[in-house]
């Protein structure tokens, strides 16, 4: 049986693609772990010249969130399907950027609540027609005569809580906030799992320092009233 050599990873090459992404980011590692992906490609490959070499394909996993259908997205359920027929026409950001990098463009359906099959081109792969929500939750447990496990008073805004607790005007983001309370982050921001694990640390901070859902209620119930009393009187 031949051997195979597994020849030492080529530092030299992931340096040149290193110093590259330096040419064109406007900040370090703004495409996060795709550059150190590319750098690491690099350095198993042995050279930092792809071309040839690979063919590359970008997969677009769609879905809905549910809740978005009672307005609290930036952007209403449809926009899911706009977005899809623009990448099957090949004119969303997202085409031009795989035209670039000479890709393939595959469309996934992972759970949107919309009827895909007239788009013989989009994969099926629907886990659920969107997510669930607590409303559609509790209609599901209302229908089937059983008690819902989670009740609405069970949820609490911990942004709005956040800006309650501060005193601000204005909600604060989660990466102002983590930084303002010193938290010890972690991970990529506007990414699902790393933005909850970051969200339970800030909570983790916040009750340290005193803060307890009781006060954000009392604070909650007494901004609603001064909100109340500024629309009665036209303020």
């Amino acid at each position: 049986m031949q051997d195979i050599i597994v020849p030492p990873l080529n530092k030299e090459a992931a340096e040149i693609v290193h110093k590259n992404w330096q040419a064109v980011d406007e900040v370090p590692y703004q495409l996060g772990k795709v550059e150190k992906m590319v750098e690491k490609y690099a350095a198993i490959c042995g050279t930092p010249d792809f071309e040839g070499k690979i063919k590359s394909a970008m997969l677009l996993m769609c879905g809905d969130h549910g809740i978005a259908k009672y307005g609290v997205s930036a952007y209403p359920q449809e926009v899911t399907m706009q977005m899809i027929n623009g990448y099957m026409r090949g004119t969303a950001g997202a085409n031009v950027m795989a035209r670039h990098a000479g890709a393939d463009v595959f469309v996934v359906d992972m759970g949107t609540t919309f009827d895909l099959s007239h788009l013989p081109k989009v994969r099926n792969e629907k886990v659920a027609w969107g997510t669930e929500d607590y409303k559609v939750l509790n209609t599901g447990c209302e229908r089937h005569k059983i008690e819902n496990p989670v009740q609405y008073e069970d949820y609490l805004d911990l942004a709005e809580a956040y800006k309650l607790w501060k005193g601000d005007e204005l909600t604060t983001g989660l990466k102002r906030a983590t930084e303002e309370q010193e938290v010890d982050t972690a991970g990529l921001w506007h990414t699902a799992y790393d933005d909850a694990a970051n969200t339970g640390k800030l909570l983790v901070r916040m009750l340290e320092k005193g803060w307890t859902p009781e006060l954000y209620f009392e604070q909650k119930a007494a901004y609603d009233a001064e909100k109340a009393e500024r629309r009665l009187h036209g303020r």
